[in-house]
């Protein structure tokens, strides 16, 4: 109905009032060339011209102007039915595609839909995990620090231990450092994750905690030899004195995982423009080409080497990005396979009140 009385209001097509003036036009000429040859030039040729001059004249005019008019309309009338054709193909394509394209649309606007939904439950998912980890977490720690606690009194109170026990109990000592350790990164990722991590930035001498770290670590690692040149005037950097500890021992943890008894880890620490860069150097196996972009995602692992000694969940790298990007610096690696890894982060340094920071360009590494 509705296209109908579109239709009706619509201009008639130009080849309908050309197929209209290819038969009037002719047929009006030739109506006035009998008129006039029949009329007033008939009374002239009676007086003034002979019968077949005057038959002549009427089939000329009545005739061969007429038919060439007709054949240079229809000529034009082909002309514009071919370029009429055209545009109603292109006027049918059109709808065709504006129909595809209104369906491919409600299709996409509903798989959006889709995706949202699921992304949404996704979350609601992942927030979930990380309540029930962190309240795992809370609950394995109250009993961890209980037993380790024990431990420690029974070390102290009971010198008469044979030697066997006193080396089951180191070992479960140990044991409960690292659960502890596991228990601890674990509840610090859950506070990353939801916001709520809390830093005490103050300047801090890097050097000092560098060899904090190395102290509780040498007696941990007698197979390795670890090395550390502090300089004279060590960097100051605004940090978490804790988290801070925390990275530098994450880095000297994995290098002694993965470094081959008796080589050097070598720390070292100094400025480079608004920033102190620390490093930590083994001479491990390396790192693959192809695992060096993952290699600080969360739970993510190179299986190298005996499982024992490289034991490990993939958190420690990752809590230490989070933790250097969360005080405003950043973390890399740089590798050659075979040839060991040297891991290095930078945090700004500490600044007076008042004062300036110039742009120092890019770190190392970058």
């Amino acid at each position: 109905m509705l296209r109908a009385e579109i239709q009706r209001l619509l201009p008639v097509r130009l080849s309908h009032r050309l197929r209209l003036i290819q038969w009037a036009l002719p047929a009006a000429i030739a109506l006035v060339a009998v008129v006039y040859q029949f009329g007033p030039a008939r009374l002239v040729h009676d007086r003034f011209g002979d019968w077949s001059h005057y038959s002549l004249e009427v089939l000329f005019y009545a005739t061969a102007g007429p038919a060439s008019i007709w054949l240079t309309l229809r000529v034009v009338r082909t002309w514009v039915e071919q370029k009429e054709g055209a545009e109603e193909e292109v006027r049918r394509l059109n709808e065709v595609l504006q129909l595809r394209v209104e369906q491919r649309t409600a299709e996409l606007r509903q798989k959006a839909d889709d995706l949202a939904a699921a992304n949404a439950r996704l979350q609601e998912l992942d927030h979930l995990k990380s309540e029930f980890v962190s309240l795992v977490s809370h609950e394995l720690r109250a009993p961890l620090t209980n037993v380790q606690g024990a431990l420690e009194l029974i070390e102290g109170e009971c010198p008469a231990l044979v030697p066997a026990c006193g080396r089951m109990v180191g070992i479960i000592k140990e044991q409960l450092g690292r659960l502890h350790r596991l228990v601890e990164g674990v509840l610090d990722i859950s506070r990353i994750e939801a916001g709520r991590l809390q830093l005490d930035l103050r300047p801090l001498d890097v050097g000092a905690i560098v060899e904090r770290v190395l102290e509780d670590f040498t007696p941990r690692s007698p197979l390795r030899r670890l090395r550390y040149a502090r300089p004279a005037a060590g960097p100051v950097v605004r940090a978490d004195d804790d988290r801070l500890y925390e990275i530098i021992g994450n880095l000297v943890d994995n290098a002694v995982k993965y470094s081959p008894p008796d080589s050097e880890i070598a720390v070292s620490v100094e400025a480079a423009g608004d920033n102190a860069v620390v490093s930590v150097r083994d001479r491990g196996p390396g790192i693959p080409s192809a695992e060096v972009d993952r290699i600080f995602e969360k739970f993510h692992r190179i299986d190298d080497g005996d499982a024992r000694e490289t034991y490990g969940h993939g958190l420690g790298l990752y809590l230490s990005r989070r933790l250097v990007e969360a005080m405003g610096g950043r973390i890399w690696v740089e590798t050659q396979p075979g040839s060991g890894a040297t891991f290095r982060f930078s945090l700004p340094l500490a600044r007076a009140p008042g004062s300036q920071v110039s742009d120092a360009g890019p770190y190392p590494g970058d």
